[in-house]
């Protein structure tokens, strides 16, 4: 409770760095807007988003570690900690860190967009979100899929509506009638037939 006191009482004595820091952060945001509406002509809403979300977290960690200087909080052994810490959290969450740059590659490759007919493995559905950690489909079963974004890099995808026109294989079990009338030989060879 000491703390919170002794923190209102510097953020009180010193208007001009609370001043800062909220000017700081609506500036930020604005050009994170900015730049969101600018990346979305140019590239795909998933992409756009990731964009804007991170430019305003860069933005804003220096503003508010300026406004914690001001204060007169010293941060360095907070930033020590905070890399250590970073190691451990990055040794534990592997296969986190795997989907997210599995996902940067998704994202930057573009193999299928929002609304596609995608076939992963076993799974077939339309592609509902792609994020930085997995992609969300809908099955035609009305089933919601979360495929994480490790497994469809590691696994062939099958893009379904890629391309407006389609091959389909048939097999024919019967017999064909020719220009002249006569049986043509189906998908079937001679060994079967016997």
């Amino acid at each position: 409770m000491e703390s919170l006191k002794e923190l209102f009482s510097r953020v009180t004595e010193n208007w001009d760095a609370l001043a800062l820091f909220v000017a700081g952060i609506l500036a930020f945001y604005g050009l994170s807007r900015l730049l969101g509406a600018f990346t979305s002509r140019r590239l795909s809403q998933q992409s756009a988003a990731l964009v804007s979300t991170g430019n305003l977290l860069h933005r804003t960690v220096p503003v508010g570690h300026a406004f914690l200087d001001e204060l007169g909080y010293k941060l360095t052994a907070l930033l020590g900690a905070a890399g250590i810490a970073g190691i451990a959290i990055g040794f534990a969450a592997q296969t986190s860190l795997s989907n997210i740059i599995s996902g940067f590659f998704l994202l930057s490759e573009r193999p299928f967009a929002q609304g596609d007919l995608v076939q992963c493995g076993s799974d077939t559905g339309f592609v509902l979100s792609v994020s930085l950690l997995s992609v969300k489909m809908r099955t035609f079963d009305n089933k919601l899929i979360r495929i994480p974004n490790e497994n469809l890099i590691k696994k062939e995808v099958y893009n379904l509506t890629k391309f407006p026109i389609r091959r389909v294989n048939v097999k024919s079990w019967g017999r064909l009638q020719g220009e002249r009338g006569q049986g043509q030989a189906s998908s079937r060879t001679d060994r079967q037939r016997r």
